[in-house]
């Protein structure tokens, strides 16, 4: 243990867990510092190895036994679904507490579609029951939502970092033109002024031009130079989910033809005979999971675009307050050019 970990610390904390007295907040971190530093991969850089965040192999390590303890059977399958959603929003929970930034989510994101892709074109599509305009079609679509990703993690847009005092605070207002609407129009963390509808993210500590909210599973707010790319990434993360999740079921599932053009899922009874097959099912669930979650994102984000207001607005009680009229709102935001 004592090349893992400080002794001192260590002791210390297990003592506490032997006597049933809560660990002190600066002893795990003491703990998971030194941790840290001992958690390392090869990489092929040139510079020998790298740190592995523990919170990236937490995410991995949690991520592959849920999918393996829900591919068990049935009822395991609904007891593991069930479980999951209230263990991520007790982490996440946990995290908003001491407002700090993790890469769990972030890393939850990455492995949980690199785990469903790979199960898609490794498990399901060896079976040669999708045809390959199919596979083309799917991996379009997890290109734009890729691509929307990347542009999204690109920054929400901030404002410009002028520090001023108080005695320069109505020259600096003339100067930049702001609009200005209640009192607090200066930062009390970044001591500079916030243009219209900006505030500040304890999370990432910075001020976010129309910010909306913070994004835990891309770990980055959501702005006015983001929002649009967020939008249209939650549609195809939509498509993607229930198209590869309806192609998966097809494929191991007994399908059935409805309307003459498509095929739905019809019979899954036998999909726990085989740890192969049982992983496609657990997968395809996992993805119209996910689907449903983006579905009640993507309505909430656009019911307040056409109300013109921001997530955080929406919470303080300002709903409409900056509504100008649905169809207004909606050209303001895909067509406007500052939002």
């Amino acid at each position: 243990m004592a090349l893992c970990c400080d002794c001192e610390a260590l002791d210390d904390a297990f003592e506490r867990f032997i006597t049933c007295k809560p660990v002190q907040p600066d002893t795990c971190s003491r703990i998971m510092e030194t941790v840290t530093k001992h958690l390392r991969i090869p990489w092929c850089d040139g510079q020998g190895t790298r740190k592995l965040d523990p919170d990236i192999l937490m995410a991995a390590v949690l991520l592959l036994t849920t999918m393996f303890l829900a591919s068990q059977s049935w009822s395991a399958t609904i007891i593991v679904f069930g479980l999951l959603p209230f263990l991520l929003i007790a982490t996440y929970v946990r995290y908003l507490k001491i407002h700090t930034k993790t890469k769990f989510f972030f890393a939850w994101t990455v492995l949980s579609f690199s785990f469903l892709l790979g199960i898609f074109q490794f498990e399901v599509v060896p079976y040669l029951e999708i045809l390959f305009s199919e596979n083309v079609i799917l991996m379009c679509f997890v290109c734009i939502m890729c691509l929307c990703g990347y542009l999204t993690k690109q920054g929400p847009g901030h404002p410009q970092n002028v520090e001023v005092s108080d005695q320069e605070e109505g020259v600096v207002k003339d100067a930049v033109n702001l609009v200005i609407e209640d009192e607090n129009t200066k930062c009390r963390v970044c001591s500079i002024f916030q243009p219209h509808r900006c505030s500040h993210c304890r999370i990432c500590n910075q001020c976010v031009l129309r910010r909306d909210h913070h994004c835990v599973w891309l770990d980055c707010c959501i702005g006015a130079k983001n929002h649009r790319y967020f939008i249209i990434g939650l549609v195809a993360l939509i498509i993607v989910c229930c198209y590869g999740a309806n192609l998966t079921l097809t494929t191991i599932c007994q399908p059935k033809l409805v309307w003459g053009t498509v095929y739905l899922p019809d019979s899954c009874n036998d999909v726990y005979g085989d740890i192969h097959i049982a992983m496609c099912f657990v997968s395809a669930v996992y993805a119209l999971l996910i689907a449903a979650l983006a579905v009640l994102v993507l309505g909430q984000q656009l019911w307040l675009i056409c109300c013109n207001t921001t997530v955080q607005e929406w919470r303080r009680g300002w709903q409409g307050h900056y509504s100008h009229g649905i169809f207004c709102n909606c050209w303001k935001f895909w067509c406007g050019g500052n939002l």
